[in-house]
């Protein structure tokens, strides 16, 4: 019996020039695996001007369930932007909250200019049938004073409008100024969670200037008491029957970008079933009294994705290298003093969140958007100042991250003082599940002979969980428990699960076959695909050769 895929045979009189080979094919691999350099992108304006802000009381849209005419799977609504719920004919782009709810299935949802092109980005999307979601996002007006929704799944849809941006040279009012996350409010803090049908009044006195005529926020509800929906709107008026976020479950923890008017010094917040509330003050717009300036005015954009984790182009840490928890990557967004963008986590590794800053600058502690489970997928407006180098995200999920950028605001960026924060390790295996050939067993650190003899083993020099490589692992088909006995019953198509602690990787099977002891690059070959190879000698019994079997990642 070979040990690690290797015959006694080699291991006495071949290994040196195996191993300085498999060493040359590593180092040649660990080369072309290094993150390419990162390129700034350009987003291209939607209109000829810059624009200033002007807030609304929150009114209703849409709400097809309303007319009992939700919006079909691969269907468009058009929605009337201007001339109504106090949106004038002559603005150029409008903030709205987009709620799905009753989701037929998985699917997503985008909002774009009618008349225009559809983009290749989303707004929200539903993992599955009969959820309730929600997303904070700005889109320009289109042909007539109009929206259209795209949805690629059976859903009602709720549209809730919360301000517009009429066109400006300079302005008083209705500039951006961002601010250091701030805490504003945390019933925690007091151990006493809004109850079912009660509202808090947060004030901004000592965060924003009292003649800021917006907030922007993060309103983050965690621990919910039930189902249901939470509403803010400027102190002191009547409570709209818009909504914000919307809780599906109790001990959910959830969050939204709110952009809301501020009277009276601050907001009221109406929690519908109940739970814990935390905002966290990301910025305003000024009032009336600020001066006059170029400095934080918008300029709508055509949804331009800028960064994709799951593609080549479009990733800092390489080729469809996955972040891990923990990790924090950039995006090259520069020469603007801030951004307006939809960020989607997808399939969260495990639950947590994500957090958006200026890249160079000190990671704040608030998040911008919550996973409660592994594998979900969700998405949250951001609107952040940018570094130079320009906007950072800190994974703490683990999982793909999606940048669709839909404006930008003028000014400086933020100097970018800080190098990149460093990352950890990639996960290490530590368990193999392979239903088809009957496996559920510990994966040991190593290819030694003590380490196989104890089960399977990860040969650690080569590809890594979640990053572009080959992840070998290897084990003894017919001695030592004979942990990959059954490993020809392994055909394509057959699922392979990988574990590191909590963390559940996916492979599927897509090809096996048999090589001599001494053909080490069909097992250790380099690539920037992800993939698994599982290795164990072959026939049963025999040192002659070595039983192959590949899989490719499956990022579901």
């Amino acid at each position: 019996m070979h040990l690690h895929g290797l015959s006694k045979r080699a291991l006495r009189s071949g290994l040196p020039t195996l191993v300085a080979t498999i060493g040359l094919l590593s180092a040649l691999g660990a080369a072309a695996s290094a993150p390419p350099a990162a390129a700034a992108v350009a987003i291209a304006p939607a209109v000829s001007s810059t624009t200033a802000f002007h807030p609304v009381p929150p009114g209703r849209l849409l709400d097809t369930r309303t007319a009992k005419q939700p919006l079909g799977a691969g269907a468009t609504a058009t929605v009337a932007a201007t001339g109504t719920a106090g949106v004038p004919a002559g603005a150029v782009a409008i903030v709205v909250n987009l709620t799905a709810t009753n989701t037929g299935g998985a699917g997503y949802l985008t909002v774009f200019p009618s008349g225009g092109v559809q983009p290749s980005t989303s707004v929200l999307n539903a993992e599955g049938a009969g959820q309730t979601l929600a997303n904070l996002t700005t889109v320009p007006v289109g042909a007539g004073g109009k929206l259209s929704i795209f949805s690629s799944v059976a859903t009602d849809v709720v549209v809730d409008v919360f301000g517009y941006y009429s066109p400006a040279g300079s302005a008083s009012a209705g500039r951006f100024v961002p601010v250091a996350p701030q805490r504003a409010f945390d019933s925690r803090t007091g151990g006493k969670p809004l109850g079912a049908g009660a509202s808090a009044r947060i004030t901004f006195a000592g965060i924003l200037p009292p003649d800021a005529s917006a907030v922007v926020a993060t309103m983050t509800v965690t621990e919910a008491a039930a189902a249901g929906y939470w509403t803010a709107w400027p102190s002191g008026t009547k409570q709209p029957t818009t909504s914000n976020l919307n809780t599906t479950a109790p001990g959910q923890t959830i969050a939204n970008q709110v952009i809301v008017p501020i009277a009276s010094g601050g907001i009221d917040v109406f929690a519908q079933a109940g739970g814990h509330l935390v905002i966290d003050v990301t910025g305003y717009f000024t009032g009336a009294g600020a001066p006059s300036s170029t400095t934080g005015l918008f300029v709508p954009a055509t949804p331009t994705r800028v960064l994709d984790t799951r593609t080549a182009d479009l990733n800092p840490l390489g080729n469809a290298a996955q972040p891990q928890p923990g990790w924090s990557l950039e995006a090259p967004i520069s020469g603007y003093g801030a951004v307006a963008a939809n960020v989607t986590l997808v399939h969260a590794l495990q639950p947590g969140y994500v957090t958006a800053y200026p890249a160079g600058t000190a990671r704040p502690t608030a998040s911008n958007l919550n996973a409660n489970r592994a594998s979900q997928t969700i998405a949250n407006q951001v609107v952040t100042s940018l570094g130079e180098r320009g906007l950072a995200l800190y994974v703490q999920a683990g999982g793909d991250v999606l940048v669709d950028v839909t404006g930008y605001f003028t000014g400086t960026p933020v100097p970018s003082a800080l190098p990149p924060e460093a990352n950890p390790a990639p996960p290490v295996p530590d368990r193999i599940v392979i239903p088809s050939a009957g496996v559920d067993l510990r994966v040991g650190y190593g290819v030694d002979p003590a380490t196989l003899a104890d089960g399977p083993g990860f040969w650690p020099d080569y590809g890594q969980l979640g990053q572009p490589g080959n992840v070998l692992i290897g084990a003894h088909r017919s001695t030592h428990g004979a942990p990959f006995e059954r490993i020809a019953q392994i055909q394509p198509g057959h699922d392979i699960w990988i574990y590191a602690g909590s963390l559940r990787y996916h492979y599927r099977a897509t090809e096996h076959f048999i090589v001599n002891y001494d053909q080490p690059e069909p097992v250790v070959r380099q690539t920037t695909n992800h993939e698994l190879t599982l290795f164990a000698c072959h026939p049963p019994g025999s040192e002659a050769q070595r039983y192959i079997v590949r899989a490719a990642e499956v990022r579901d």
